[in-house]
Formats: C-alpha cells, sequence, structure tokens
C-alpha cells in the first residue's frame, strides 16, 4: 500500500486485502507511505510482484455523490440511508476496470525474503 497512516483513504488497504486474500501480515503486500492509492501485491514464492493505481477518472463524480457530500460534512457512514451508499458503490462497481484500475506488468519484487 502506497497511502500513508494519517490518509483519509486509509480504508481501501482494507478493500485490498478482503478482495485479494494478500495482507499486511502475510507480507504480500509491500507498505510504502508514499500518499497514493496504489499497492503491490507480492508472490512470495516466485519473487514476483505486480503494482495496482486507482485511476482517480471518476473522482469527480465521486466527489459530487451525495454520500461522499454527506461525509464531507462529517455524517458518519452508517448513518447515510443505504440508497446513497450503493448509488457511489455503483458507480465505481459499474465502471470499466480501464476507469478505475491501472495494472502494471507482473515483475521481479526487488525485496529478498
Amino acid at each position: 500500500m502506497e497511502i500513508a497512516e494519517d490518509h483519509g483513504g486509509m480504508c481501501f488497504g482494507d478493500g485490498v486485502q478482503y478482495t485479494t486474500g494478500c495482507t499486511f501480515g502475510k507480507g504480500n503486500i509491500d507498505k510504502e507511505p508514499y500518499g497514493k492509492l496504489a499497492f503491490t501485491l507480492i508472490d512470495k514464492n516466485t519473487n514476483r510482484s505486480v503494482r495496482v493505481s486507482y485511476k482517480p477518472t471518476l473522482q469527480k463524480q465521486i466527489a459530487e455523490s451525495p454520500f461522499m457530500q454527506k461525509r464531507g460534512l462529517g455524517v458518519m457512514p452508517d448513518e447515510i440511508p443505504l440508497e446513497e451508499q450503493m448509488e457511489l458503490a455503483g458507480l465505481v462497481w459499474n465502471a470499466p476496470e480501464s476507469d478505475v484500475l491501472t495494472v502494471g506488468a507482473v515483475a521481479p519484487y526487488e525485496k529478498q525474503w
């Protein structure tokens, strides 16, 4: 993960761990505090990795969504109506992958175990 500890998007790492099965505890996600919504997944058996980064293509639509408008006012996520939560999730979920993520080439991982 390239998100700093105090970054508002740190929960991005939770989603990455959940969807990929890779975790910080297993050591198959690299953690560097660069302040970016990106992550590197590591195959420790082959010492190869792939970097995936978030594309800000949908950022304006996300920022203008009712959910994010309310979050900006300090409303807790579970206090926002479910339909507004799902509207935001659907925006990302239904977008073409090319609008959401950049997936790099598989490459050797430089750190040695």
